[in-house]
């Protein structure tokens, strides 16, 4: 913390978060799910197949020692079944999954901007804190040679005790403004990492 952090690309900042935000990555994929389920209901309009196999083995000898094969049964069945007309529930279906994915791809695009909102709120946020610890720097300047003069005046007899105070005075509050400053600056920094999961 004795220096400042160093600065970051706004644009590569925003690609960042977009492409990492687990909160993004999870309603991207929860739209993949909601428009497989689009594919689902549309597919129900197919005819439904269905092919089954079955062995059966009939022994009337309680210990299988008949090696006849007479017996045996293999079965094997197709079934087709199809719905002619099902009040229109499958166009139902069907219409309601395609909104409920243009719904969530809507608000996918309404966080991300959300959050570019918010990214951009702190770099501007970060540019003023980073303009007040320069000033904070001249004040505490400033201070200091107010108070070298004033201590100088006082020797002379110029000024008086109250108005060297005074320049400490000043000083200290030059200080504490520039540390101020500098916590803002940080804190934002830390923010703008927090808004991308940079930790």
């Amino acid at each position: 913390f004795t220096g400042t952090p160093t600065d970051k690309d706004k644009e590569a900042v925003v690609t960042e978060m977009l492409s990492k935000r687990s909160d993004l990555k999870l309603l991207d994929e929860t739209i993949l799910a909601a428009e497989t389920n689009v594919k689902v209901e549309q597919a129900k309009y197919y005819p439904e197949v269905n092919f089954s196999s079955r062995y059966q083995k009939y022994d009337p000898q309680y210990l299988g020692w008949n090696n006849s094969s007479e017996n045996e049964e293999f079965r094997q069945q197709l079934t087709v079944s199809i719905n002619l007309f099902d009040g229109f529930q499958k166009g139902v279906q069907v219409e309601k999954s395609k909104l409920y994915t243009q719904s969530l791809r809507y608000d996918l695009e309404e966080l991300k901007q959300t959050y570019i909102a918010e990214l951009d709120n702190l770099f501007t946020d970060y540019q003023v804190n980073k303009s007040n610890l320069t000033v904070a720097k001249n004040s505490i300047k400033q201070a200091e040679e107010n108070l070298r003069i004033a201590k100088l005046s006082h020797t002379q007899g110029v000024v008086t005790t109250s108005d060297v105070l005074d320049s400490v005075t000043n000083l200290s509050r030059a200080q504490y403004n520039f540390i101020a400053a500098k916590v803002s600056l940080f804190a934002n920094y830390y923010r703008i990492l927090r808004a991308v999961d940079g930790f």
